[in-house]
């Protein structure tokens, strides 16, 4: 059992696999983030009252 865990080359797989999953969580997050943002953006979008015509220079 001791081996297993003195294993520096199961060490080394232990931490690659930590970095790609601390990747992907980054990565899920960051999606979540954009995901919120569009939406409060559609949000404000329906929402907001449109004008029929855009206002004119003076």
């Amino acid at each position: 059992m001791t081996d297993a865990l003195d294993n520096p080359a199961d060490h080394w797989a232990w931490q690659a696999r930590e970095k790609a999953r601390r990747a992907r969580h980054g990565e899920e997050m960051a999606q979540r983030k954009l995901e919120r943002e569009w939406a409060a953006e559609k949000e404000r979008w329906a929402t907001r009252p449109h004008e029929s015509e855009p206002p004119r220079p003076r």
